[in-house]
Parts: C-alpha cells; structure tokens; sequence
C-alpha cells in the first residue's frame, strides 16, 4: 500500500505550524503583580503587548501563567475586601506625629514623635456597599414585589388613532 501525501508529510513535518508564541515564563511574575495593581486582562494585555484573544489563549496554554494571574487576583480582591470591611465595622490604629516641646529658659524646643490611639468609626457607605453585594436579595435598591390582586377585572384593549383608521 503506498502512503498518502498527508501522510507522508505529517512524518516529515516536525516543526510546529504557525508563529512561535510571544509568551515568556517570565510574565508569570508579571501578570501576577499587575493583578495585584488592579489592572484588568485587557491592560495587562497591552502591557505585555499582545492581544487580548492572545492573552486568553496564553490563559488555556500554558498553566503556570493562568495560576499566577489567579492568585494575584485572588489576593488584591481579598485585600480590599478586607480594607472595605475595617471601613464598614470601624477599626483602631496607631499613629505617629510630631510635636513641639519647648525646652525651657531660652533653649529653644524640640520635636518629639508621639504614638497616638485614633478610632476610625464605621462608614455607613461602606456598610451599605457591602450588603448590597454580599446580601443583594436583602439590601438591593431594586425590590421585586409580586402584586396579585383578585377579583378585578382588567381588560386591555388595543386603541387605535382615529388617523390610523
């Protein structure tokens, strides 16, 4: 039996078809500290300088890209779903500032730094904006209301314009 020409080409071709990926190990770091900036696929897209489908593709080819860009995003979401919680509860801190002491008899004063208790109290806004996510049922501005009511009965008609006749 003699060999197709496909055949015989796919035993000869060993070479991979198409353009070499741009992809490089390195943006797994990358990816991974621009999620933690906040940016969206479509930015980190243009910082590496690719396109977005290219991006995507990356996401489904090479695994350790996909596992940095999630974590990353995991972690920056967790640290502000932590920041936004400390605003809506309220939350305790230290501080530092400068003050003044006079030294005395002409000698002129001194700085001193001093460590101070403050309280931030709780931000309705953010208490609000928390609930609405987290508890959108409960707290969404838009309420679904089934009105039923029986016993009336409502017949709609279809008007016509008298111009329309």
């Amino acid at each position: 039996m003699s060999e197709t020409k496909k055949q015989k080409r796919k035993k000869t071709s060993k070479l991979p078809h198409g353009r070499p990926s741009k992809y490089l190990p390195a943006y797994d770091e990358q990816v991974y500290k621009m999620a933690l900036l906040g940016l969206i696929d479509e930015q980190m897209a243009k910082f590496l300088e690719v396109d977005v489908q290219t991006f995507n593709t990356w996401k489904h080819k090479y695994p350790s890209f996909l596992e940095s860009l999630t974590k990353g995003k995991i972690a920056a979401d967790a640290n502000v779903a932590e920041a936004l919680y400390k605003r809506a509860t309220g939350y305790s801190y230290k501080e530092e500032e400068a003050k003044v002491v006079p030294q005395g008899q002409g000698l002129g004063s001194e700085i001193e730094v001093i460590v101070v208790a403050k309280h931030q109290p709780p931000s309705d806004i953010a208490a609000i904006h928390w609930l609405k996510n987290r508890q959108n049922k409960l707290w969404r501005d838009k309420q679904e209301q089934d009105i039923t009511h029986k016993g009336i009965d409502i017949s709609i008609t279809k008007f016509q314009r008298e111009d329309q006749q």
